[in-house]
């Protein structure tokens, strides 16, 4: 049920040996930061277009070929930026950001501890922290992955009466391939969606839900 291949297809994903061995998906998490330290060398290596007013902050930077990252962005390593990825104004990429082939991270998103599958996209003020968007995820503009729970704790996962426990205090949201979220959606910590889900707008998620599902605010 939490396995890596529950939610992603990672056949074409070029960096997939980061989950090799991975029971839990949410323990990808806690390996990513070495990984990025160990697979990208110190020294920054820029492949693609970086724009005059961009900021790269730290060692262990690798802008791939084909990406651009525009004026006012803010990268700081480690860090991938896949190949054709764009990284536009005011975004706030923060250390151990994965971003895969044709990712997006738009304008004043922000990032940290966090990976792109393949062709997802957040294009507008969104927050993603903790997180696995999975190939071709689309965030809606203002969307929030929630990582901290208020008042703080390990976060915990319940499917069908049984608790699972993370083992993180940080966990935002495990989002399958082909999933939508619209504007101003929120998942709280700990959250996981199945492959194809659909988000209303101004929806509140919290919890495991499979594949297909569709979630709608209360007031719909």
């Amino acid at each position: 049920m939490f396995t890596p291949n529950s939610f992603f297809d990672l056949a074409s994903f070029e960096y997939a040996g980061l989950f090799d061995g991975v029971e839990h998906v949410w323990d990808v998490l806690s390996r990513l930061e070495a990984y990025l330290t160990t697979h990208v060398p110190q020294e920054n290596q820029i492949l693609g277009d970086v724009h005059h007013g961009a900021f790269l902050v730290g060692q262990h930077i690798l802008i791939e070929e084909r990406a651009v990252i525009e004026a006012g962005a803010y990268i700081e390593g480690p860090c991938i930026i896949g190949r054709g990825c764009i990284v536009r104004h005011g975004a706030y990429v923060r250390a151990a950001t994965l971003a895969g082939a044709g990712s997006l991270i738009g304008h004043a998103t922000e990032t940290k501890n966090a990976i792109f599958l393949p062709g997802s996209k957040a294009a507008h003020f969104a927050y993603v922290g903790d997180s696995i968007l999975g190939n071709r995820v689309i965030l809606g503009a203002g969307t929030k992955l929630a990582n901290w729970r208020l008042g703080g704790g390990t976060i915990t996962v319940k499917v069908n009466a049984q608790q699972y426990s993370t083992g993180r205090e940080k966990l935002g949201a495990i989002i399958g391939d082909d999933s939508s979220l619209g504007c101003n959606s929120v998942c709280n910590p700990g959250t996981f969606l199945g492959p194809r889900c659909a988000i209303y707008p101004l929806t509140s998620v919290r919890g495991y839900h499979p594949a297909n599902t569709v979630l709608k605010p209360p007031s719909s």
